[in-house]
């Protein structure tokens, strides 16, 4: 399988005296998140998917979720690696809005899928159309994978339509929200995320990903996760 260079994540990596193009707030040190370090902590394997005490926090943080519904990962990379494997199979179509945060598409075109963009119009100021999006649906796609915000117009599509939209998408479908920036949202701006996973009849699986890289500046420990259903 050949997987084609990242090359927006190699340019940020790129050493240069006036940061442009990152994201996120100024990163911590590690004196500024740990006051104390147990030199006797055993550094042994732990979950695959996260301990349960983290999972059981993070899942604190939303009304309805448990530990059961919270995946730990290698930041959002990870989370966006792993939803690709599982739920892609050669052939696929997956459908993505242009211009986003390429990682993930590029993986799925690596898997043999057939990537279809909706490209977003800059005289709409950047705005994710979803009724466009759900008009290029077929019975050949599997995953609709968007940034809410967007990355990197800053795009936020609005929680009712959200809603509106996931209720028209078959059920064969999984929509997965990369929402990498969602703590520099408005609060009412912000999905309920209970509300997305929970299971109900007739309507499309959501998986929403999130990060501690970029609002929380904690970039260095590379810690994301993953809220969607148990099942």
């Amino acid at each position: 399988m050949k997987i084609e260079p990242f090359k927006l994540e190699r340019w940020l990596l790129r050493k240069s005296e006036i940061d442009v193009g990152g994201g996120g707030v100024v990163k911590f040190q590690l004196k500024d998140v740990v006051a104390h370090i147990d030199y006797e902590q055993l550094l042994t394997y732990g979950a695959t998917n996260g301990s349960e005490e983290l999972r059981s926090k993070v899942a604190g943080w939303f009304e309805g979720i448990n530990a059961d519904n919270v995946l730990i990962t290698t930041a959002t990379t990870e989370a966006n690696l792993l939803c690709n494997l599982h739920m892609l199979s050669p052939g696929d179509e997956y459908l993505s809005v242009y211009p986003v945060y390429e990682q993930t598409t590029g993986f799925a075109e690596s898997l043999g899928c057939q990537i279809r963009k909706v490209l977003l119009d800059k005289n709409d100021s950047w705005r994710i159309d979803l009724d466009l999006l759900k008009k290029q649906v077929t019975g050949k796609t599997k995953v609709i994978f968007f940034d809410n915000p967007n990355n990197p117009t800053a795009t936020v599509v609005n929680p009712t339509d959200l809603y509106a939209f996931l209720s028209d998408v078959p059920e064969s479908v999984i929509v997965v929200l990369d929402e990498a920036y969602v703590d520099f949202m408005e609060d009412e701006l912000q999905i309920d995320v209970y509300s997305l996973i929970r299971n109900s009849k007739n309507r499309c699986g959501v998986v929403s990903l999130r990060t501690f890289s970029k609002a929380y500046g904690l970039a260095g420990i590379r810690v994301g996760y993953g809220l969607m259903s148990a099942e």
